[in-house]
């Protein structure tokens, strides 16, 4: 449940619906996958639930604002912002119920896909 490693988990599920033999994960990418064909993706994942004791389940929302990466080489900023990826997903897990919370079951997941034209 933690968000770090719900966002590999939600990374790994698209990338099993897109299926289309995707390159190996990079960690400092500008994105998160790129399928076959080219298409850059990005996947983002946020829940109602958390891994630390909550009064209320939390406040969920998404951004793809632009944005300025750096060059990890060399840790300088890249001189524009902008969309590295072509499509980002949005994955809720938006089951809202700590005593069945399975990130495993699919049916717990909701998914939104959105371009970045």
């Amino acid at each position: 449940m933690s968000n770090a490693t719900r966002g590999v988990l939600a990374e790994f599920l698209v990338g099993q619906a897109v299926a289309d033999n995707l390159e190996i994960r990079d960690e400092w990418a500008e994105y998160d996958l790129r399928s076959s064909t080219g298409i850059r993706i990005e996947v983002k994942s946020v829940s109602f639930l958390q891994c630390w004791d909550q009064k209320r389940l939390s406040r969920v929302s998404f951004c793809y604002k632009k944005r300025q990466d750096e060059n990890p080489p060399t840790g300088q900023q890249k001189s524009e912002q902008r969309r590295y990826a072509d499509v980002y997903v949005f994955a809720l897990l938006a089951h809202s119920n700590q005593e069945t919370l399975n990130p495993l079951d699919l049916s717990q997941w909701e998914f939104y896909v959105v371009p970045t034209v």
